[in-house]
């Protein structure tokens, strides 16, 4: 044992150019020196070694293989597991832990977490899918059960791997508040299949005793319309809302894309009303107990100042006479 010792302090010496010894004490004492410090690093090595495994790949080649750390029951980060620290205080001093293929045609480099028997995940890229970030509900693999994904242009889907816009979300999306700050464009909620408003679509539900509300606002009376769009495709669509450049009206029209075009009903600010196209109103009646016949025009929408309910202008029906009638309800 002092011989191998001795060789290795004459390695030491050569090593590094320096006249360790120059007597037999000098070296005996440098010797027993020496052997503490293989004896410390033995220990350090053997607990290591408990936790730490290199295994060799089934064709037992060096290349390929595998590290294999035994975790203490700590759950401090800094003493279980793989702990990657770079203790300098200097800028762009990183600690970096790497997972890296080779090229376009190989394999995915990934994270992979798992409760054994139970269920794992993995978070990295798809190799085969040009190269998405991606996070699935799988240990192993990471196209399969993927649960959100990220596209090299910064598109984001949940529930889907090809997500066409910013933000996709296949599924129901239940959140406390969405706001688009200033980005100039849109969300867009797929519906799914449920029937329920509750399950299909936008859902605003307040738990609480407070309101639910429903907001669509433009920023002042130079902007456009802050209305409601409703359309069946390839078939027709009617719009609901304020008609900012006829003076704040609200308005129904058969246009999904443009509240004052096709306007059908119209109520300014003011309470008048404005039905485009013929009235038939069910529970009034045009006779000597309930109507009185106003030549005028123009009188019609005083009615309810005779204690009448409303104006209607039966020559729109057709029926000859002119003039607009003031009508009070059927009792009939």
């Amino acid at each position: 044992m002092k011989r191998k010792l001795f060789v290795i302090l004459v390695y030491c010496n050569n090593a590094f150019g320096q006249n360790i010894c120059n007597d037999d004490a000098c070296r005996d004492q440098k010797i027993q020196e020496l052997q503490q410090a293989l004896l410390l690093m033995h220990e350090k090595f053997d607990k290591l070694t408990k936790h730490i495994q290199v295994i060799e790949n089934s064709e037992g080649r060096t290349l390929g293989n595998r590290v294999v750390t035994s975790a203490y029951g700590q759950a401090n980060p800094e003493t279980n597991g793989i702990y990657n620290f770079n203790e300098s205080t200097s800028a762009g001093q990183d600690a970096i832990i790497t997972s890296r293929v080779h090229g376009g045609t190989s394999g995915d480099p990934f994270v992979s977490l798992d409760v054994k028997g139970v269920t794992g995940w993995s978070l990295g890229l798809d190799n085969s899918d040009d190269d998405k970030f991606k996070i699935a509900n799988r240990w192993d693999k990471l196209d399969e059960v993927t649960r959100l994904t990220i596209t090299r242009a910064g598109q984001v889907g949940i529930g889907t791997s090809n997500p066409a816009h910013k933000l996709q979300v296949e599924g129901n999306l239940k959140a406390s508040s969405i706001s688009t700050g200033s980005i100039n464009g849109g969300l867009w909620v797929k519906a799914t299949e449920e029937s329920g408003p509750d399950r299909n679509g936008i859902y605003v539900y307040n738990e609480a005793s407070g309101s639910a509300i429903l907001s669509s606002r433009v920023n002042g009376s130079n902007a456009g319309d802050p209305f409601v769009s409703l359309d069946v495709k390839g078939v027709t669509g009617w719009s609901v809302g304020i008609d900012n450049s006829d003076d704040d009206s609200f308005k129904i029209s058969n246009d999904w894309q443009n509240i004052n075009s096709n306007t059908r009903f119209k109520l300014t600010r003011n309470g008048n009303v404005e039905i485009h196209g013929n009235l038939k109103v069910n529970g009034f009646q045009r006779d000597d107990h309930l109507c009185e016949r106003r030549v005028s025009k123009s009188t019609w929408l005083y009615c309810h100042q005779d204690e009448f309910v409303a104006g209607i202008d039966f020559d729109h029906n057709h029926d000859g006479t002119g003039g607009v009638y003031c009508c009070k309800l059927s009792t009939n």
